[in-house]
């Protein structure tokens, strides 16, 4: 049962009389059966498990990591990927539906595998750097092993491996290469990675949507250190007399499985015991889950768990670990980073609760020159007196305030037609309040004749700078202005 002593290190761990296939075996006569194999190995200097794939036309053989949790099979297609049978389906195409893919992509470098445009998007996931990247919705032809039953003469069942048999259009993903570019944590000479989780396109829906399986699969992992030891996962329909003298109906006891909302795989557990003393594990965390159903055992082999999953597949033992530095340095920096930004948005919030009331007065002191130029365009020259009050425009947040004075008016050919005449920055409150006498820093020039006996405004502009948040503008119109009827 689930409190069986030492049930954290055994749980895909199984002899390897129930691990290995042989290549042949004698036969008298031969029944078929639903069950599709895939070996396993275990690499020795990471603890992972990776398998032989047969992909493309023709087929070739590519290492590929085992994730219980993945979604779907990813594969660098960056380099040498070439098959006569590669597809990238269209975006909003009946494979992307399947596949849950509804962005479309498109791709910059030379058209091949994992590069076509208008192709739908799969994010791919490296299970162990946690490195995420955009690839290519793609299908190609996968094989995988038979498992065939032969009767022997003593009238026993034995199982044996099969013939590859093929799934033409198996959809996967053409992730990106540098997902496995970081060989730090991971087997050497990686291809990708396989999903066995519960998602529309994993290896476990696929194989039995398209052979008519029954939709489950059964795990079995070597316990042996040594490197390359072997293991198994089975696909369809086991049947009880896999081995002479081992039913599966009788000899395994079932424990409940659990698929978290996230579509992660658990085990509710009651209790954990090593060398038959209780674990102190808070489980409330796990016991909150609920669906799911798995089979286990430790019936007949003393130091073997065995996996028999049900219609949502394959699960896994999640248990507490201690956090890394690392992951504790980013956890406080991602708190810092949303405390800071809530304070930057009270910041902001808080201007919309003053009302500033800002005043100015220009006078027009004298007209120096007003000329046509040869060209056929009017110039002014003007000393002018600025005064303003803009101190009501400061708060707290506010960082500097720039100022602007234009001169507007209206012409047949244009309804506004703005000439900015003296601008500054105005860095501080204490300087907000200014009286300055000036001639206009910028050219006062009209294009055509239409400045003689011209009425127009002069508006004072300003935009406030924050220190945090949305910069807000505003201005103030003195109208009343006329330039002379004669040129001076």
């Amino acid at each position: 049962m689930a409190s069986n002593s030492n049930i954290l290190h055994l749980i895909f761990i199984l002899l390897p009389l129930l691990c290995t296939f042989p290549g042949s075996s004698e036969s008298h006569s031969s029944s078929k059966q639903n069950l599709l194999v895939l070996q396993v190995q275990k690499d020795s200097s990471t603890g992972l498990h990776w398998a032989y794939f047969h992909k493309r036309t023709p087929l070739v053989q590519l290492p590929v990591l085992i994730d219980l949790n993945g979604k779907f099979l990813w594969l660098n297609c960056d380099t040498n990927y070439s098959s006569s049978t590669y597809e990238a389906p269209f975006c909003h195409s009946t494979q992307c539906s399947i596949a849950d893919a509804h962005y479309c992509r498109t791709c910059s470098s030379a058209s091949g595998p994992g590069c076509h445009n208008n192709t739908c998007a799969l994010i791919s996931l490296n299970p162990v750097t946690r490195q995420t990247g955009i690839g290519e919705l793609a299908q190609d032809v996968l094989a995988i092993n038979q498992v065939t039953a032969t009767r022997a003469r003593s009238h026993a069942f034995k199982s044996k491996l099969g013939p590859l048999i093929t799934v033409p259009q198996f959809l996967f993903a053409c992730a990106p290469s540098f997902l496995l570019q970081n060989q730090n944590g991971l087997p050497k000479n990686l291809r990708g990675v396989a999903g066995l989780g519960p998602s529309p396109i994993a290896l476990p829906t696929q194989l039995a949507s398209h052979f008519g399986l029954q939709s489950k699969f059964f795990i079995c992992l070597s316990s042996y250190p040594y490197a390359n030891s072997t293991g198994t996962v089975l696909f369809g329909d086991l049947p009880n007399n896999l081995l002479p003298g081992f039913d599966v109906s009788r000899d395994l006891v079932d424990t409940p499985l659990i698929i978290t909302p996230l579509g992660e795989y658990f085990i509710k557990l009651t209790s954990i015991k090593v060398n038959k003393l209780s674990v102190p594990v808070s489980l409330s965390p796990i016991s909150k889950h609920t669906l799911g159903e798995a089979m286990i055992t430790d019936s007949f082999l003393p130091k073997s768990v065995v996996f028999f999953l049900s219609s949502i597949g394959a699960g896994a033992l999640k248990y507490p670990k201690m956090h890394s530095f690392g992951y504790r340095a980013n956890a406080l920096l991602t708190f810092a980073v949303i405390i800071l930004a809530l304070m930057c948005a009270m910041a902001s919030l808080s201007d919309n609760l003053s009302s500033p009331s800002p005043s100015a007065q220009v006078q027009v002191l004298k007209i120096n020159w007003f000329q046509k130029q040869p060209n056929g365009n009017e110039e002014v020259g003007m000393t002018l007196n600025v005064s303003s009050d803009l101190q009501s425009l400061f708060t707290w947040n506010t960082k500097q305030v720039f100022v602007f004075l234009a001169a507007e008016y209206e012409t047949l050919k244009n309804s506004l037609n703005q000439i900015s005449l003296w601008d500054g920055i105005i860095p501080s409150k204490e300087h907000a309040k200014f009286s300055i006498h000036t001639s206009n820093k910028y050219r006062f020039i009209d294009q055509g004749s239409n400045l003689r006996g011209k009425e127009f405004n002069l508006t004072l502009h300003w935009h406030v700078m924050p220190k945090t948040g949305k910069m807000f503008a505003n201005k103030l119109v003195m109208p009343g202005y006329r330039l002379p009827e004669e040129y001076k």
